[in-house]
């Protein structure tokens, strides 16, 4: 049509309220989908970053001691980009601090990871740089440095970034470069060669294809056969190989967000250009009768959407990139990381063609109605447009029938009046519905981890733990012969000024074989009659099934005097002799597993009294059950709070095991007015001397400062879009309601005529926007409950901790928004219906 978009700029004039709303509507809903692009390419980026920094940007890496074998490589169809290294002797700083020398290519130097810090890169084999903390300990504040290491004198010219690992092993990297173009560094020696493969090569296919390269030589076996080490957690951060869970969660939050968003701006322009319509029948009457034929209509209301959605698609673009910068650059989850804003140029892309078939579609279904306008009936009494209503038959009469109270007549009316038109009504139900259903399901998971995560904190309230991190080792790593802490060690933390009180339990457990993540290779035993212990625990928690007793798998923990005298207070049943627990086998064991606490499943029925046999290394012995407990004070760093543990006295179990029990974690509290910094400094100096241990300060924990900032920033983000969701539904219920009024001008004008007052009409529209929010809260809240539960379900089911949390302040918090926000939605319809006269209602004339 010639003059479509024309009719549709001055229509768009004439009514700017309503144009206003289509603009808000497309425009919050593109800056959502914008924010949510932009946020998971900035983490999706922040996991290859850090994978990066911290084990470089390689994907696999062999042996080589040849340098043919290098220059093939580098040929290699699917291979990017190579890296040289080769390690030198370590130079001992100190006797737990050293330095690694490396030598790399300077070509592909960037697949090391490495970040400069201060100062500048290497240029030669004599020049070198270090880790930030190495120089910290070296007291090194300028560059270049000269430094001697190993008989050779190296210039230090700055510094890169401390890496975790090296960090937590003691050993920095000495990085010095050379040019690979003049062979390897060490004619004969087993060079390390790191490799990239191209982007779009295939991870697997890439290796697969690498096996007959001579003089390749894999260094990891599995299954029986050698394979080149690989990068995983940069695989996975860029997808290659899996992704991490994270990624992976955030990807499906931001699909289901955007799929809301879309499904909230569908139903909202549809109500808006069904408004369009109802208000223009005359309209489209004329112009059906001077020429206009039905495919020209419709154009023509498609035009009208789709003018303003470009006026506001790129509003909605630049706010969405200017809230992300705002809230993760400027003041949020990325302002720590230095990364810049990265803008997804193609998610970015698809937002667009995605938001504009959305507003295509949901204006086309009002347009066809449009084109469908009887000229004469719609020129006559603007009846040209056929309302289709609800042929299933309400509830409503069946439950108020016969009221003739004129309070509770508008309110029964309301709903009927909301039946009649079913679909619209179901329509905006759904959407306002799926902001509180996000709401709880979100707040759910969330209480439930953070229940869990508190759950596991150790129940006496101590202000720092020195505790081995032997999880940070992997098998081959882990010194077999590592030393624990004697009794001189708790003296020298004992004669700290400021310390109060030191606890140190013992424990039980091989220290003569290496350790692997979540696995202690040998336990104590308790050996339990059958029918005491619950079947709740046979296939997960026991061991095996012996001679009609079951075997409990445990890790055996020794208190002294100090420490039973703190359990006392943590018993649920029984009680605690010292004396007696010297003399005898008296344990004390868990009455509950606390990954299962919401059902709270006893262990056993065993009450304080009962014998069990207990053994370990081979030694059986009876003990007698002194009491149970709930939740342990003092508990292993590892195994904090959940699975099934023993305690006795510490002698005893020195006596069990045979003087092989050790202090695992050592608790410290400290004076009220004394100097925790000083402190934290002279545990840091005295867990040092000891391999693998660490200091935390419970109090005052950066870590979960940091943890407790993020969720806040998580939690604010997640809650403010909610908000415009929220915000798009109660416009969707406005448009609604205006709808409705529209198509009910005669009738309404009736019920005035006949005796209704200004008020009962007023609270008849007020009911009716009511009840779009109870319904849409209460649907919200039960799919959201209910989805709650299945996810809870789930989670129990694969044995892992969880805690049923109903949400019940954002239960309220929802019902308050649905029904304060429905009802105000109701104020601008209700205000244009004001200023219409009866006998204008009844004749149904246009304003």
């Amino acid at each position: 049509m010639k003059h479509g978009f024309s009719i549709g700029y001055k229509y768009a004039v004439r009514q700017p309220k309503r144009t206003l709303l289509i603009l808000i509507g497309v425009a919050i809903a593109v800056m959502l989908m914008t924010a949510v692009s932009i946020t998971t390419q900035m983490y999706n980026s922040l996991l290859i970053k850090q994978a990066t920094e911290q084990y470089g940007a390689w994907h696999a890496a062999y042996e080589t001691d040849s340098f043919k074998t290098v220059e093939l490589v580098k040929q290699h169809a699917m291979v990017e980009e190579i890296n040289v290294l080769l390690q030198h002797d370590f130079y001992w700083v100190n006797e737990n601090k050293k330095i690694a020398p490396t030598t790399a290519s300077q070509q592909g130097l960037e697949l090391t990871g490495i970040v400069l810090s201060k100062g500048q890169m290497p240029l030669s084999p004599s020049e070198m740089v270090i880790e930030d903390w190495m120089a910290d300990i070296l007291n090194i504040k300028s560059f270049p440095t000269q430094m001697e290491m190993n008989g050779l004198i190296y210039t230090i010219t700055g510094t890169v970034k401390t890496r975790a690992e090296s960090l937590r092993r003691g050993t920095s990297i000495g990085l010095t470069v050379y040019d690979l173009n003049t062979g390897l560094i060490e004619e004969g020696a087993k060079h390390s060669l790191l490799i990239r493969f191209k982007p779009k090569a295939d991870i697997e296919e890439a290796i697969e294809s690498l096996r007959t390269v001579p003089n390749l030589y894999a260094t990891e076996e599995k299954d029986g056969f050698l394979h080149p080490k690989e990068n995983t957690v940069l695989l996975r951060a860029e997808g290659k190989k899996g992704r991490d869970t994270n990624e992976v969660f955030i990807n499906v939050l931001g699909l289901v967000i955007s799929g809301i968003v879309l499904f909230t701006l569908f139903i909202s322009i549809y109500n808006i250009v069904n408004i369009s319509i109802y208000d223009r029948i005359r309209q489209f009457g004329l112009l059906r009768a001077v020429g206009l034929s039905p495919a020209q209509l419709f154009r023509m209301v498609i035009q009208e959407t789709v003018m303003i959605s470009l006026i506001a698609i790129p509003i909605g673009i630049l706010a969405g990139i200017g809230i992300s910068r705002l809230i993760l650059v400027r003041f949020g989850f990325f302002s720590m990381s230095g990364m810049p804003l990265i803008i997804p140029i193609g998610k970015l892309l698809i937002g667009i063609i995605v938001s504009i078939a959305s507003v295509l579609f949901s204006c086309a279904i009002p347009a066809s109605r449009a084109a469908q306008i009887s000229p004469i009936g719609a020129i006559r009494s603007g009846a040209g447009l056929k309302i289709n209503e609800s042929k299933i038959k309400s509830f409503g009469p069946f439950l108020f029938t016969n009221i003739k109270n004129p309070f509770v007549f508008p309110v029964v009316l309301s709903f009927k009046n909301l039946w009649r038109r079913k679909k619209s009504y179901i329509f905006t139900v759904i959407t306002l519905s799926l902001s509180t259903f996000l709401l709880i399901v979100y707040s759910f998971v969330v209480k439930s981890d953070r229940a869990r995560t508190a759950s596991r904190i150790d129940a006496y309230p101590v202000d720092f733990m020195i505790y081995i991190d032997y999880f940070d080792y992997s098998q081959d790593e882990f010194d077999k012969d590592i030393e624990s802490p004697d009794k001189d060690f708790i003296a020298s933390i004992e004669n700290i000024d400021g310390i109060r009180d030191v606890f140190a339990p013992t424990d039980w457990y091989n220290w003569n074989e290496h350790h692997t993540i979540g696995h202690i290779p040998k336990f104590l035993k308790v050996k339990i009659d059958a029918d005491k212990v619950s079947k709740s625990y046979w296939n997960d928690y026991v061991i095996q099934e012996n001679n009609g007793k079951m075997v409990f798998g445990s890790t055996a923990i020794g208190y002294d005097d100090k420490e039973l005298e703190v359990l006392k207070n943590y018993l649920c049943e029984g009680s605690v002799d010292v004396e007696l627990l010297k003399k005898e086998f008296v344990i004390f064991i868990p009455k509950y597993n606390m990954q299962i606490s919401a059902r709270n499943i006893p262990y056993t029925d065993l009450k304080p009294g009962d014998s069990v046999e207990i053994s370990l290394n081979g030694k059986n012995v009876t003990a007698t059950v002194g009491g149970l407990f709930e939740k342990l004070p003092f508990a292993p760093n590892y195994w904090i709070n959940e699975g099934f543990m023993v305690v006795m006295h510490n002698e005893k179990l020195a006596e069990l095991s045979e003087n092989t029990s050790k202090y695992y974690s050592i608790y410290i509290t400290v004076d009220e007015n004394a100097d925790r910094e000083q402190i934290e400094y002279e545990l840091g100096n005295i867990a040092g001397n000891k391999k693998g241990y660490k200091v935390s300060d419970l109090v005052n924990n950066p870590y979960k400062i940091e943890l407790r900032k993020l969720q806040a920033q998580v939690d604010t983000a997640i809650y403010s879009v909610l908000a415009c969701i929220a915000a798009i539904s109660m416009l969707t219920i406005l448009n609604t309601v205006s709808s409705n009024i529209i198509v009910r001008f005669k009738e309404l004008g009736m019920l005035r005529a006949t005796g209704m007052t200004g008020n009962q009409i007023s609270t008849l529209i007020r009911c009716e926007g009511l009840f779009y929010g109870l319904t849409g809260w209460l649907a919200g809240t039960i799919t959201g409950l209910g989805a709650s539960y299945i996810i809870y379900r789930i989670i129990q089911r694969n044995e892992a901790n969880v805690v049923w949390i109903t949400p019940w302040p954002e239960i309220l918090i929802a019902l308050a928004v649905c029904s304060i926000g429905s009802i105000i939605s109701t104020a601008l319809p209700l205000s244009k219906l004001r200023r219409i006269s009866v006998v204008e209602n009844i004749n149904n004339i246009e304003f």
